[in-house]
């Protein structure tokens, strides 16, 4: 369909999957190879024309109910209640990927309201609250598709899928202060596993994408440790002692993406010896990280998580920043990772099921009766 014959008059939903880091976290940042999964946990987002000439937000994790909300003379969200502080911080990412989101619709689109409906709960645990499966970029490339879809059906076709991607980083990079390397976007737009590369660009980092095959005969156990960690101020700290001592960091930084770069060449191969080794080289490496930066990346949680793992012959390393959050253990033997299951249903932490999925953003369309 051409630009600006759209799917204005129906109902969109947008869906797009979260991530986990497999490996190469923070060392990205400086232009080595990581690797990433796209997970079976979505954000959907529905848009539709509104019935009541009022652009709305509703969002039951956040306990918003037909928020009404305009678009100033900048383009800007501007909420008509008056929201508490704690709501309001939860708007903020919402309000700045709708006005991105919003400013690179079609010239043709119309300026008509919409009601927005967001569901993001497949990301918070029953009593944890949210986990780190990379909700913000599902729900940034999601948000920024169903809009992008009203007026031009083919935006996500195979010759602009790249494209997109970049607006989604720009996007999500804007509503997260420019922090990040775009990895997590990138498992939410594209699907399946990726290694991904960033070569900086100016403000805006361009980026090398692969797909890679998960390679049979290797097992993994996603792992919630009970604590949610700020990856903002993991990240900050990491940060400083980049200034403070820019030797170190730069040492340290070409470790991780040696180790890493050894990694993603062996899933090519599907040496799942190397890779097994790799990570937990890695993982010993974040510890180095942790102690010269002063941030717990590897956490007591983590350090419980790697010790029950090593016990039984399975490797382990935190997906993300660390912290809390999330943990990876893996295998070549599934017998070697149902004892580390075994072992962890008699401690706090939890496994958690997933399955990597082949789908990036999916759009689906229906007329509104």
């Amino acid at each position: 369909m051409i630009q600006g014959q759209g799917m204005e008059t129906g109902e969109i939903l947008a869906r797009a999957p979260g991530k986990l880091i497999l490996l190469g976290e923070y060392a990205v940042m400086e232009g080595a190879p990581a690797l990433v999964a796209a997970i079976n946990r979505e954000a959907r987002i529905t848009v539709r024309p509104s019935r009541d000439r009022h652009f709305r937000i509703s969002a039951p994790v956040m306990d918003v109910d037909a928020l009404p909300f305009h678009l100033d003379a900048s383009g800007a969200v501007v909420f008509d209640a008056q929201l508490g502080d704690a709501l309001a911080d939860k708007m903020k990412f919402f309000a700045a990927t709708f006005a991105a989101g919003w400013r690179m619709r079609s010239e043709a689109a119309s300026p008509a309201p919409l009601e927005v409906h967001l569901d993001t709960a497949d990301f918070y645990h029953r009593q944890h609250g949210k986990i780190g499966f990379g909700s913000s970029a599902a729900l940034t490339v999601a948000l920024l598709g169903a809009l992008a879809a009203r007026s031009d059906s083919d935006f996500f076709d195979e010759a602009r899928q790249y494209p997109f991607f970049r607006q989604a980083l720009e996007a999500h990079r804007l509503a997260q202060g420019k922090m990040g390397s775009g990895i997590d976007v990138a498992a939410s737009t594209f699907g399946g596993i990726l290694q991904y590369q960033i070569a900086p660009e100016g403000q805006l980092p361009a980026a090398m994408i692969e797909t890679v095959s998960y390679p049979p005969g290797l097992y993994m156990l996603a792992i919630w440790t009970g604590v949610s960690a700020s990856t903002r101020k993991l990240v900050r700290r990491v940060h400083e002692f980049r200034a403070r001592e820019p030797r170190r960091f730069q040492q340290i930084m070409e470790e991780m993406g040696e180790i890493s770069f050894a990694g993603c060449h062996a899933l090519f191969s599907e040496d799942i010896s190397h890779f097994l080794d790799a990570v937990g080289a890695y993982h010993q490496v974040l510890t180095k990280l942790g102690q010269h930066s002063s941030a717990p990346i590897i956490s007591p949680e983590h350090q419980a998580l790697a010790a029950i793992a090593y016990d039984r012959g399975a490797f382990y390393k935190p997906s993300g920043a660390g912290g809390g959050d999330l943990g990876i253990a893996f295998s070549d033997s599934p017998e070697v990772l149902e004892q580390v299951a075994e072992q962890i249903g008699r401690t706090a932490y939890e496994i958690v099921p997933i399955h990597i999925t082949a789908n990036g953003l999916q759009i689906t369309y229906k007329e509104v009766v």
